[in-house]
C-alpha cells in the first residue's frame, strides 16, 4: 500500500512539473501560482493542474473560483482542467453551468464539454 502511495506522490510531482514554467514543483505551488497577479503564471498552474486527472481533484475548488477569473483565455483553461479531472470535479457542475452563459463563446464551448466530460456522456 505505501509503495502504491509513493508511486502517485512522486506522479503527481511530475505531473505538476513546470506549472510556472519553472523546475518542477509541488502541488502547493500551483495553487499559489493561481494567485498571481502574473495571467500567464496562473494559466500555467491551471493547464499543470488538469493533466493531473482525477489526481487534480484537490484542486477543484480552487478551480471553481478561477472560472471568474477576468481573463478570457484562464477561464476557458479553467474548463478544460476540470473536464481533464473527469467526474471527480463534480462539484464544479453549478460553477460550469453558470460559466456556459459567459460572455465568450469559447468559455461556453469548454464549460459545455467539461460538463459532459465530468457527467461521463
Amino acid at each position: 500500500m505505501q509503495q502504491k502511495t509513493l508511486v502517485h506522490v512522486m506522479l503527481l510531482v511530475l505531473a505538476v512539473g513546470g506549472c510556472s514554467g519553472k523546475p518542477p514543483v509541488d502541488l502547493d505551488q500551483c495553487l499559489s501560482d493561481l494567485n498571481s497577479q502574473d495571467a500567464v503564471t496562473r494559466r500555467e498552474a491551471v493547464k499543470a493542474l488538469g493533466q493531473l486527472g482525477e489526481e487534480g481533484a484537490v484542486a477543484v475548488p480552487a478551480l471553481v473560483r478561477m472560472l471568474n477569473d477576468p481573463n478570457d483565455d484562464i477561464r476557458v483553461s479553467v474548463a478544460e482542467s476540470l473536464g481533464r479531472i473527469g467526474p471527480d470535479a463534480a462539484i464544479a457542475l453549478p460553477a460550469l453551468e453558470k460559466a456556459r452563459k459567459d460572455k465568450y463563446g469559447p468559455v461556453q464551448e469548454a464549460a459545455a464539454e467539461a460538463i459532459k466530460r465530468i457527467k461521463g456522456s
